[in-house]
């Protein structure tokens, strides 16, 4: 089996790589508190796995996929639960930015971000549209929500939002060790509150409301009934997950 954590390779095993045939996977997470049970790194530990399992399904169907480090400091400035390491959005902005470039000095033009937290998509996007304006490469954003959100609507019965039923389902699933005795219910008042996810993820915002703190209308940390999530819910998201992501890194290969 090959090596697919970029960390773990030497710098022989890199410049060895089919620059044109080899996709860098850049996982974008965040630390920041998650309810009684889950750990600050949630976000993080989330994407990190879900990553690995891509590189993993990509590489039986002979594509090489690589792992770089997970950023794990996102942008998390609407919370104040105890725990949090957030960058600011133009910090956050830079550091994608300085990776990327890092890659492609490297001599790598295929990459693809995969986001695990909901701070992030926006400064992703924007970063990615000028860094193609600068160096001519395409980065595609994946959000494993999004990819997933017509399976997170049939397994989940409440919400996938912060810490509860959906996102503890995918950390179960992941092999997170959590104390489900503290998991919790809170379902705050939220003034754009949209039952399903393909409502609140894949449909177009008709308004757009700025993130606030959510910490004022949430004490738990728990957006949601976590006491809800099963191993089995988040096992039906990962695969999707997994599968739909590598088929589109085939397709995007082929570009």
């Amino acid at each position: 089996m090959k090596k697919i954590f970029w960390n773990e390779m030497t710098m022989n095993e890199i410049g060895a790589l089919d620059k044109e045939k080899t996709v860098i996977i850049v996982p974008t997470g965040a630390i920041e508190g998650h309810g009684p049970h889950l750990r600050v790194d949630c976000d993080s530990f989330i994407v990190t796995e879900i990553a690995r399992r891509v590189a993993l399904a990509c590489q039986n169907q002979d594509i090489t996929a690589v792992v770089i480090p997970t950023l794990q400091f996102g942008y998390s400035e609407w919370m104040d639960y105890p725990g949090k390491i957030s960058l600011r959005s133009k910090t956050f902005r830079s550091v994608v930015w300085d990776v990327c470039k890092s890659i492609v000095d490297n001599g790598f033009k295929k990459i693809i971000i995969l986001n695990g937290h909901g701070g992030n998509p926006n400064f992703l996007a924007i970063t990615a549209q000028e860094f193609y304006q600068e160096y001519k490469v395409i980065i595609p954003i994946i959000d494993y929500l999004r990819i997933s959100i017509d399976i997170i609507d049939k397994v989940i019965e409440t919400s996938f939002r912060h810490a509860d039923e959906g996102e503890t389902s995918v950390s179960l699933a992941l092999g997170m060790d959590i104390d489900m005795k503290k998991a919790t219910k809170e379902v705050p008042y939220m003034p754009h509150e949209i039952p399903k996810a393909k409502d609140i993820l894949g449909a177009p915002q008709k308004v757009i409301i700025p993130l606030t703190k959510i910490t004022e209308r949430c004490k738990s940390g728990v957006i949601g009934d976590a006491t809800l999530a099963t191993k089995e819910k988040g096992e039906e998201i990962v695969h999707a997950v997994v599968e739909r992501t590598a088929g589109y890194i085939k397709k995007f290969l082929q570009y």
